[in-house]
């Protein structure tokens, strides 16, 4: 399984080359995107047409909702790092999904995961 954050979804959605070839070199193995990351790339759909292309690639993906584990995991994350690394609700949900179902995540939001104790962050390709 592989574990995407929403900054690989726009990647793909985006068609940026590097991600595409990514994506094509995995895909014997199912890539994996928590609800909450769903949520969040529905969100900055701008329009309906925008909105259809997030659907069409959420329905590639195997959607995942992470247990109660994850959720305290995501509470403790937050209340550790919102003032000192900014890092937001949906970050700390997918940091604490990530660390409860022991993946890494595929992410280049450095700024937000990189001090999150127990989180196996990677950059699948280069930008």
């Amino acid at each position: 399984m592989i574990l995407i954050d929403a900054d690989i979804a726009i990647d793909i959605l985006r068609n940026h080359p590097p991600a595409i070839e990514w994506l094509e070199r995995e895909s014997t193995v199912e890539v994996t995107v928590l609800g909450y990351t769903a949520m969040e790339l529905l969100q900055g759909a701008r329009d309906r047409a925008a909105e259809r292309r997030v659907e069409g690639l959420l329905a590639d993906l195997d959607l995942v909702w992470p247990g109660s584990e994850a959720g305290m995991l995501a509470m403790e994350i937050f209340r550790l790092y919102r003032l000192s690394h900014s890092i937001g609700l949906v970050d700390a949900f997918v940091a604490g999904g990530a660390i409860a179902m022991k993946v890494p995540l595929q992410s280049f939001n450095q700024k937000h995961f990189a001090p999150v104790q127990g989180l196996e962050l990677r950059q699948p390709y280069a930008r």
